[in-house]
């Protein structure tokens, strides 16, 4: 099912993980220059596998590897374009 929210679209993603009450996901665009749209996430949906390189609020980087069709219960503000290869990246609120 999708849906309109806030002016950005919106998936179900498959509630098999840990994180509850994040069953809709907001697509990401990754960007070096800007920040996620609604904020600080509780965790990111991957579709396709890849490298994410995400920001954290305090504004420390990582570089994480993460598998397909997996949530991943983590806090972050930004994914860059630079360096990120994983596709179809869902943020998690």
């Amino acid at each position: 099912m999708t849906g309109l929210i806030f002016g950005r679209s919106m998936v179900n993603i498959p509630s098999d993980s840990e994180i509850p009450g994040t069953d809709a996901g907001y697509p990401v665009t990754p960007s070096d220059t800007t920040n996620l749209p609604n904020g600080r996430t509780r965790g990111i949906y991957v579709t396709v596998g890849g490298v994410v390189d995400a920001v954290f609020s305090d504004g420390a980087t990582a570089s994480l590897t993460l598998n397909s069709n997996t949530k991943y219960a983590i806090g972050i503000v930004q994914i860059k374009a630079t360096g990120t290869t994983a596709t179809g990246i869902y943020a998690l609120y």
